[in-house]
């Protein structure tokens, strides 16, 4: 579940060289094959562009009711859009249910938590959550993102690319190895800007969740610090 971001050639990532190794001879699993090929070519088709009135920054409590506002409309455009026939409906709302002023005021709190919001014209329209796996460093760890979204009314105008990017930029910071996230097959135009951003797909997920299939994708961060 998740949404959009900056120009990088979908080779840096895909095909070329995965945890400082190069795996130029690696092949696709028979379910990840077609699914990347439909993602690779969109590349090109509907690229994104971005102003300078749009403003990155992190989630204040203040922030938590517009949002969840933004959350529940991205999830639900996408569920009508691309998952019906995928996700079931109980599961996308249970996934709202946990959209709560209580739990997003909590994850503000949180230590290790990072909390992004997008505005355009001083409205918020885009949200990334995610938190870093790390022990008792103040630095270093995994960084694991569980949430990116632009509103559907604002979405194709690069918001998506430049807020992922700033979760990037922000995990390069805080010198995560690595940032990981889940998505499903069907989303693709979602996996087509995380191929565009360099993550790429650690594994084929059977059955993982609500007995249907998860993508697992990443992108190595080390050495970028």
């Amino acid at each position: 579940m998740l949404q959009n971001m900056l120009q990088v050639s979908i080779g840096v990532g895909y095909g070329k060289r995965l945890y400082g190794v190069d795996v130029r001879g690696r092949r696709e699993t028979e379910y990840e094959k077609p699914i990347m090929e439909k993602a690779k070519n969109q590349i090109g088709k509907d690229q994104d562009s971005s102003d300078d009135m749009n403003t990155v920054r992190r989630m204040r409590l203040k922030d938590v009711e517009d949002a969840i506002g933004v959350l529940v409309a991205s999830f639900e455009d996408s569920w009508n859009r691309y998952e019906r026939n995928y996700y079931p409906r109980k599961a996308l709302e249970f996934d709202i249910s946990q959209y709560t002023s209580e739990n997003y005021r909590k994850k503000i709190q949180e230590p290790n938590g990072f909390l992004f919001v997008i505005e355009e014209d001083e409205k918020i329209v885009g949200v990334a959550v995610g938190r870093i796996l790390r022990g008792n460093e103040k630095k270093g760890g995994l960084a694991l993102l569980s949430v990116v979204c632009i509103h559907p009314l604002h979405q194709r105008k690069g918001l998506g690319e430049a807020l992922l990017g700033h979760v990037l930029k922000y995990c390069k910071k805080q010198k995560c190895h690595k940032i990981t996230l889940y998505t499903l097959p069907v989303l693709i135009p979602a996996l087509h800007l995380y191929l565009k951003l360099g993550f790429v797909p650690e594994a084929y997920l059977r059955k993982e969740w609500w007995e249907i299939d998860f993508l697992k994708m990443s992108k190595w961060l080390l050495g970028e610090c």
